[in-house]
């Protein structure tokens, strides 16, 4: 893993729509209000997330999303091939929401 914390893009290479899974609960009363919570599911990194991080979100193809929905597949909570990611450096200036342009994903010389 990355020594120095570098902001990065990372892509779905494929262009293609995928899915990340997580679990919905329901209402949890704090402070007298109503709050919705859910988690995203996470699991070992492939080699590309794993230059930037110890995990990385479930993420299945549209072909797995059914499967996923209908049965709740537990051998389908692994990293996506390699080949379908992508990850490149950025400027700290995607930090901020007042920087909403493109030209933030550019890659950045390391």
């Amino acid at each position: 893993m990355v020594e120095k914390k570098m902001e990065t893009h990372s892509r779905i290479t494929t262009g293609s729509s995928v899915s990340s899974k997580g679990l919905k609960t329901g209402k949890l009363e704090l402070d007298e209000k109503k709050h919705r919570f859910c988690a995203i599911i996470t699991c070992d990194p492939n080699k590309v997330m794993h230059e930037i991080h110890d995990r990385m979100p479930v993420i299945l193809d549209p072909r797995q999303k059914m499967v996923w929905l209908e049965k709740g597949d537990g051998g389908l909570l692994k990293p996506l091939a390699d080949t379908l990611t992508d990850s490149w450096p950025v400027s700290r200036l995607v930090n901020s929401p007042g920087n909403n342009r493109p030209d933030v994903m550019n890659r950045m010389k390391t």
